[in-house]
């Protein structure tokens, strides 16, 4: 057990969160409590506040529960098949008539364990089972080509997404329908073409309105040499932005034709933080100031020598944001790993409870007005960007659009009042700002207020800019830490890649080798459960043999390596050495969804074995099993078929195609 006390400093009060972790045997958390109180929590306080975790002898998660008195959902359950794979979401609902069981969402997998189908139940709180089922297609790359979301109780298809891909698996093409809103006038028949400079950089986007006769509408986007935004043009308006020698934004200028519509002016502090935006046309003064930690702590807005402060945000020692007030809406925010899992206002009322998926994925949200609970949907597109929230008669509460890079429409009445917008981030729309953990993002600048603490990879130019949002890729990337971009979709390189089990790998490099490797130091076995938890896969494109990995381990919370989340329930990776090389090819599909720790290969005092190389057992029949520490390691190879290869119940199939399927509950 551990218990964190925070406490914050303000010119009239002193706030305390108090913060209690509990763990098993294995390192995983099993309790996690937050109270926002002065006085130090009894047990009961605690026991009344806490999120239960609970698992099963392989480690997977199988029930969440949550502090809520409320009526509606107060706890999950996950269920897997044979292969680990997540089939069902359970929900147990609160009600007045007593607690039932309900199915929150279904997944149904190809052979592969590539999601075909997901169910969403969207009247989960009545007795109706209607739900929006949404069907994936994939092109032979294993990258989604198609997402459909169909409202089974009209039979409509309500959301439909279609992706075309370059050779570097950048997105080239996108057509979005949206039929949930209201207005004909707001509903969306789209499609987007993207075009790509030679450094991957978004610089053209094209949208093609298919309800208005075919009408196009260009945006083009300039930089310089280092990444810097010089010139965004809508074909109507063009913004020209200037900066320092540090990368800072120090003006942008909107012309319309020739004439001038608006200036704004930057200032900065010591730190990189931007405290200052002047806009000469309107006089308005917005001013941000930071606290120690270099972190947003007020935005105020001058005008007409009158000022007033529209947002106040208080953090953990971790972090994160856990108060926001605008004006004197109050929102105090609690976690369930590093995702908002509930909220409450001033006084202590809950009135907000997310419903999480394995990923962190927000699935569903009720919100609490009185005595009574309103259940919604997300519906999402590719990049985990909010679309629609649809209540529980199958109507959208509201929907949303976006920019390239972020800015953000809502239609409809928004009764909710939604944060969870753009790429999953929270929006703050009385800030037009974007929250990602470390950082805020403004959409409309396409850069971060603030520098990255993270300072970027020598071998990677892009990310030592401290500012620049997803490497100017905003179609291909997102930034949910507020610190990395990670694909949506990856075209493997030579180099290995390893799947971590508490200290099991699975490696595979470009020369065909591939196999089960255990990872020691000084005779003891390197455990990383919440690295398992969080993060399947780790690329190291320097090293193109598995077999030098010994000597090497993955060094946990030094400097960052890339990683690989799986957004669609499993990662297709093309093992033909001919299509590895020379950056010409291979795949690793499914796209990417939640952070994790990152990682990269470090000489270390470890000692890493290959237990048994893979590379011609397609050749025979073959069966391998031995206990390593903890694990249960089996391989099996049927001559000329494929091969399985299980850890600790954890299922990786290899077939005959030299294909390896990475088995991931979504």
């Amino acid at each position: 057990m551990e218990s964190i006390v925070y406490q914050i400093d303000g010119a009239e009060e002193t706030a305390v969160r108090y913060t209690e972790y509990q763990y098993d045997r294995r390192g995983q958390t099993t309790g996690y409590a937050e109270l926002s109180q002065e006085n130090e929590p009894t047990a009961d306080e605690i026991k009344a506040h806490q999120i239960r975790y609970y698992y099963d002898s392989d480690g997977k998660l199988t029930k969440v529960t949550y502090p809520t008195t409320k009526n509606g959902v107060q706890a999950l359950a996950y269920e897997y098949d044979q292969n680990g794979w997540l089939t069902k979401i359970k929900g147990e609902v609160q009600s007045g008539d007593g607690s039932t069981e309900k199915t929150v969402r279904s997944y149904t997998y190809d052979s592969y364990g590539k999601v075909k189908e997901i169910k969403d139940y969207r009247d989960l709180l009545n007795s109706s089972d209607q739900a929006v089922k949404k069907v994936y297609t994939y092109d032979s790359l294993d990258r989604v080509k198609e997402m459909t979301y169909t409202d089974l109780e009209t039979g409509k298809v309500m959301e439909s997404y279609q992706y075309s891909y370059d050779k570097n698996s950048n997105i080239t093409e996108k057509t979005q329908v949206n039929n949930y809103p209201k207005e004909d006038a707001d509903k969306v028949n789209e499609t987007k073409v993207y075009t790509y400079d030679t450094l991957g950089r978004l610089i053209k986007t094209v949208t093609t309105d298919h309800k208005k006769d075919d009408k196009t509408k260009a945006v083009t986007y300039t930089y310089d040499n280092v990444g810097n935004r010089l010139k965004e043009d809508n074909g109507t308006t063009t913004t020209s932005y200037t900066y320092n020698g540090l990368d800072q934004l120090k003006t942008s200028t909107k012309e319309k034709g020739t004439a001038v519509e608006e200036v704004r002016q930057y200032d900065y502090d010591a730190n990189g933080n931007q405290t200052d935006v002047k806009n000469t046309r309107t006089g308005e003064d917005q001013t941000y100031v930071y606290d120690a930690e270099n972190r947003l702590s007020q935005v105020s807005v001058t005008k007409d020598g009158k000022t007033s402060v529209i947002q106040q945000n208080i953090y953990n020692g971790d972090g994160q944001r856990i108060q926001k007030m605008d004006g004197s809406d109050v929102t105090n925010y609690y976690y369930q790993d590093g995702v908002v899992a509930y909220t409450m206002d001033a006084a202590g009322e809950q009135s907000s409870q997310n419903l999480i998926g394995t990923e962190g994925n927000i699935l569903a949200t009720q919100r609490y007005q009185k005595d009574t609970t309103q259940y919604y949907l997300y519906n999402k597109d590719i990049q985990g960007s909010t679309t629609s929230l649809v209540k529980e008669d199958g109507s959208a509460d509201a929907t949303y659009q976006y920019t390239d890079f972020g800015e953000t429409m809502i239609q409809g009445d928004d009764q909710a009042k939604n944060e969870v917008c753009y790429t999953g981030g929270i929006y703050d729309l009385s800030t037009g700002l974007y929250y990602l953990n470390a950082r805020y993002y403004n959409p409309e600048d396409g850069r971060f207020m603030t520098e990255d603490s993270y300072r970027g990879e020598i071998l990677k130019p892009e990310t030592g800019h401290l500012y620049m949002y997803c490497a100017n890729n905003p179609v291909n990337y997102v930034d949910p830490s507020g610190h990395w971009a990670i694909a949506i979709g990856v075209t493997a390189k030579a180099g290995c890649i390893i799947y971590i089990k508490t200290g099991v790998f699975f490696v595979y490099d470009s020369n065909g080798n591939s196999g089960i490797m255990l990872t020691m130091s000084g005779g003891v076995e390197i455990d990383a459960p919440d690295v398992a938890r969080a993060t399947e896969m780790i690329i190291y494109p320097g090293t193109n043999n598995i077999k030098k990995l010994n000597g090497y381990t993955a060094d946990i919370g030094a400097s960052i390596g890339f990683g690989i989340f799986s957004l669609g329930g499993s990662v297709n990776i093309d093992l033909q050495p001919q299509k590895m090389k020379n950056n010409s090819g291979g795949s690793i599909s499914g796209g990417m969804s939640k952070p994790g720790l990152k990682f990269k290969v470090s000489a270390a005092a470890t000692k890493s074995k290959l237990l048994i190389n893979f590379k011609n057992l397609l050749k025979k029949n073959y069966t391998y099993t031995k206990k390593i520490k903890n694990h249960n390691v089996k391989i099996v190879s049927k001559k000329n078929k494929n091969i399985t290869a299980t850890i600790s119940g954890r299922k990786i199939a290899v077939s005959k195609n030299k294909k390896i399927r990475m088995c991931r509950s979504k």
